[in-house]
């Protein structure tokens, strides 16, 4: 497709939401009251600052994860390495490390890479996926400098009730995916466990532009497998009060496929994860009090025969938190807290075991002393034994106007971003004495008829953030890459959503529009070979966008998918870069429902227009290519208790 159809498209999917204002809306999903007295909500203490829900119903299949969830239902840029490499992700001209991923409230990001590979996220660790674009460290800590992604647990509930589901999806490249979710509660007790299994080989074809004639190639060496579990109970321990306990581990292998301009490969690597968290709530008149604890232990063996390589990685984290959330009056809301995370790992590629203890107080308020508008502010410190974190502070405004038709937000806040292990002590390279990042950001927006039955929801946003200490591996002494401070980079850009969804007669129809223009800059820097002035930072896309638009009908539904990704850099200077790519995805899904049950039965063409594209530099991605899933899902329940 080129770019006058990718134009048409969007305008045909702004259209689309419109001319379906013409009838009233029914919302297509069931809310099901569950009891969640117990979780402290830290991101309504962040009302200004740009959100996306992604529910239950997107995240579903087997074989999806976080990545591939957010590359179709946002604008962000998800930088994937590969069908069978790692994803990450760039919001707001940001890179991977200064995007928080939190669960069960905590951070998961590695403290050695200071990141999370997405593609190791499944979809089905989670009921939902919410997230944040801009700064957000003074409501959720290190990392949270260009946005946060939360991985939303399932709330617990309490009655007799039994939930199962199945699923299973197969297709092209020796595709095959298995999901099952098992959830029985009682009066006093709730539980789910989930399993997850994926397997496949990825040997698709494609062109390789690095050679001659750009033959066509099969990939090789690109199988990889991915399974694991989660536990999550929840006991009452009194009639306002609980304790819970989730378990999450994984474990993955996967074959490292050679590049373009490389000819064989034999690396392989594997990466397991532990992850527990346990915690106490308790409700009481105007209060809610949280405390939990948790353990992550991560391991990574990467084995490269042609290069004599053998490296295992391992890094372990205790993390605590203690936090309250209460109302002083019917216009004010406060909360505050304490964490601490502490984190170690010895590398053979570090001189000694290294270790970083973070530890946070945190607080803030929700005002509401005018009818319709809301006034946050909330202030975060956090110390280490090394590095000095700034004092980060936060104020944030939303405001209903013109008779609840257009609501506006504005946010101001201090960010940072602390170091991650590699970069303080990796040997050779690592240094100790980069300081934090730090960012100061602001955004405000637009919202038009939201919640409104007969208009679509309209969102704009513009932002800027200035970020000064930014890290970047630059080439040394003896050539050897390090790390250093680079002042300074500007983030600036501005986000559109529109969004509807109505029925006509039998026919719903829902339509999604989202689309960012980034700008990511260096402003000054005292390395102009590794920090060019005014350049664009390497792989940060000026344009990206995604849309989708479905249509149900009786027990059938067909949706449509469309992502666009602009030109990115390859090199400091700008003088290299990829071509943007935009990518289709249409499935087709009928539903047989009898009593408790329900039989979901799917057709999903991915890269539906066979497009030839690379995320990144070198790393071939597949053309056209096929899913067929299959769903069974089994709910038994009474009326639910209330507490």
């Amino acid at each position: 497709m080129n770019k006058t159809t990718c134009i048409l498209f969007f305008l045909l999917l702004m259209s689309l939401s419109i001319l379906t204002s013409a009838q009233p809306t029914v919302s297509d999903t069931l809310s099901l009251k569950t009891v969640d007295i117990f979780s402290i909500r830290k991101e309504n203490f962040n009302p200004g600052v740009s959100s996306l829900i992604i529910d239950s119903t997107v995240v579903s299949d087997p074989g999806e994860t976080a990545a591939t969830v957010l590359n179709n239902y946002s604008s962000v840029f998800v930088k994937s390495y590969g069908q069978v490499g790692s994803s990450t992700l760039s919001i707001r001209g940001t890179e991977a490390r200064h995007t928080a991923i939190l669960w069960n409230g905590f951070n998961i990001n590695s403290p050695t890479l200071g990141l999370t590979d997405l593609s190791l996220i499944p979809s089905a660790a989670t009921s939902s996926i919410k997230l944040f674009q801009g700064g957000s460290s003074p409501v959720f800590g290190n990392s949270s400098l260009g946005g946060t992604v939360i991985l939303e647990p399932f709330t617990p509930e309490f009655s007799k009730n039994f939930y199962a589901k199945v699923a299973l999806a197969t297709g092209s490249f020796g595709n095959l995916h298995g999901t099952g979710i098992f959830n029985i509660s009682g009066r006093l007790v709730s539980s789910r466990t989930t399993f997850f299994y994926t397997s496949a080989d990825n040997k698709f074809s494609f062109e390789n532009s690095a050679l001659k004639d750009h033959p066509e190639q099969i990939q090789q060496h690109a199988k990889e497998s991915f399974q694991g579990f989660l536990q999550d109970l929840t006991i009452k321990t009194g009639i306002h009060s609980a304790l819970s306990a989730s378990v999450w581990y994984q474990n993955a292998y996967r074959e490292i496929p050679p590049t373009m301009v490389v000819s064989e490969s034999q690396a392989t690597q594997r990466d397991s994860s532990l992850r527990l968290v346990t915690s106490w709530a308790v409700q009481f008149k105007k209060m809610k009090i949280n405390v939990k604890g948790g353990y992550f232990n991560e391991n990574q063996f990467y084995e490269d025969p042609l290069h004599a390589l053998n490296a295992i990685y391992k890094s372990y984290s205790w993390l605590s938190d203690a936090s309250f959330e209460g109302y002083i009056n019917n216009t004010i809301m406060i909360h505050g807290g304490i964490s601490d995370t502490y984190s170690k790992a010895h590398f053979a590629e570090y001189t000694e075991e290294q270790n970083r203890n973070e530890f946070a107080l945190y607080t803030g308020a929700v005002f509401t002393f005018i009818e319709h508008t809301s006034l946050a502010i909330n202030i975060r410190k956090e110390f280490t034994h090394s590095e000095n974190p700034p004092i980060c502070p936060s104020i944030h405004l939303k405001s209903l106007l013109f008779k609840e038709k257009v609501s506006a937000s504005a946010s101001m806040s201090r960010n940072f971003n602390l170091p991650s292990l590699n970069d303080l002590y990796w040997i050779p390279g690592g240094n100790p004495e980069l300081k934090p990042e730090n960012a100061m950001s602001y955004e405000s927006g637009l919202t038009f008829f939201e919640n409104n039955q007969n208009l679509p929801d309209i969102r704009i946003t513009g932002y800027y953030s200035a970020v000064s200490n930014w890290i970047k591996w630059v080439p040394g002494a003896a050539g050897v890459y390090e790390p250093i401070n680079i002042d300074h980079v500007n983030c600036t850009g501005f986000e559109l959503g529109v969004s509807h969804q109505k029925y006509f007669g039998i026919l719903f129809m829902k339509a999604n529009l989202m689309y960012s223009q980034t700008h990511s800059q260096w402003i000054s820097s005292d390395n102009s070979a590794a920090a060019p002035k005014n350049k664009q930072l390497i792989y940060i896309p000026i344009h990206s966008a995604s849309g989708n638009i479905s249509a149900s009908i009786d027990n059938w539904t067909i949706q449509y998918l469309h992502n666009f990704t602009g030109k990115v850099y390859t090199t400091s200077d700008n003088s290299d870069a990829l071509d943007g790519y935009q990518i289709g995805t249409l499935r087709i899904q009928h539903s047989l429902s009898k009593s408790n049950f329900e039989l979901r039965i799917y057709c999903q063409i991915n890269n539906l227009w066979d497009a030839s594209y690379q995320v990144i530099a070198w790393r071939p991605m597949p053309g056209r290519w096929v899913m067929f899933g299959t769903q069974l899902n089994i709910h038994k329940n009474n009326k639910q208790q209330k507490i």
